[in-house]
């Protein structure tokens, strides 16, 4: 049992000691540790990691920080799971998980061409189902964008350095919006920016979320322990794809159906390079 091993450790030692860590534990012993750190996660022990809450302070309220208070301390335990499932929006206290397992960029250039996706949850999850196939290799690199109307730095860069791109936005009024005014302010083409609707009749109208089948939004809620619904939510289903992107992936991660659906643009995608 170790409290804050990291503890002024520079991140190079943090990550030398997750791995001695992962040595320990490969010999049948089990390690209790807490952190603060992402350098300190690993995504696959999520499903035994756990949020330590003191429910006498809210830390997502900067004013009761600042401000003295007399309760008393109420240390409590929840399986980090549950705890995204019950509280999504209090994301100071599970931030190093998403930081973990958030993106990181290949490097500064990339060698392949672009795919611009509306946003991190559709980059993962467009990754997930990629590694799953074996039978398809992508001819692109995905780059998750901020929302279906903010690339316009990425285009920027891209252009500026010479790269192939295309960007994928939702079927939605967004979604079809942004691709008029990417055409009006950056001159680019049919080819070069598109709503799902453009790859196949059946996505239109489409976003993620609706890509995704009965069957993996109910995976997804399982997940979570959430039981009142059966319908991920946005942020579920982007942190669940993104655990899936630095795990081990299993078929039954995810529905047939939402596999097929998602490699036909995946296809789609590979055929424009």
């Amino acid at each position: 049992m170790f409290d804050e091993p990291a503890a002024n450790l520079h991140a190079g030692a943090q990550t030398e000691l997750l791995k001695s860590f992962e040595r320990i534990s490969d010999g049948g012993h089990k390690i209790i540790y807490s952190t603060h750190s992402h350098h300190m996660i690993n995504p696959n022990w999520l499903s035994g990691a756990y949020i330590v809450e003191n429910k006498a302070i809210d830390y997502d309220d900067n004013d009761e920080l600042s401000a003295l208070n007399n309760r008393n301390t109420d240390v409590v335990t929840l399986s980090y799971r549950n705890f995204v499932s019950q509280f999504p929006n209090r994301m100071s206290y599970f931030h190093p998980v998403l930081e973990r397992i958030g993106y990181v960029s290949p490097g500064i250039i990339p060698d392949k061409p672009i795919v611009i996706t509306e946003g991190i949850s559709d980059f993962h999850a467009f990754a997930v189902i990629a590694k799953s196939n074996p039978d398809i290799k992508l001819k692109f690199d995905f780059y998750p964008g901020l929302g279906a109307s903010t690339s316009g730095p990425l285009i920027s860069f891209f252009i500026a350095c010479g790269r192939k791109f295309l960007i994928l936005l939702d079927d939605d009024k967004a979604g079809r919006d942004a691709v008029n005014n990417y055409k009006k302010d950056w001159f680019l083409d049919d080819d070069r920016v598109f709503t799902l609707s453009k790859i196949d009749k059946s996505l239109k109208g489409k976003k993620l979320e609706t890509i995704l089948s009965d069957d993996t939004h109910k995976i997804i809620c399982n997940h979570f322990n959430k039981k009142k619904s059966y319908e991920a939510s946005k942020k579920e289903i982007g942190i669940y794809f993104a655990e899936k992107n630095y795990t081990t992936i299993d078929s039954k991660d995810f529905s047939n159906d939402t596999s097929s659906k998602i490699m036909l643009i995946l296809n789609f995608l590979n055929e424009k390079f």
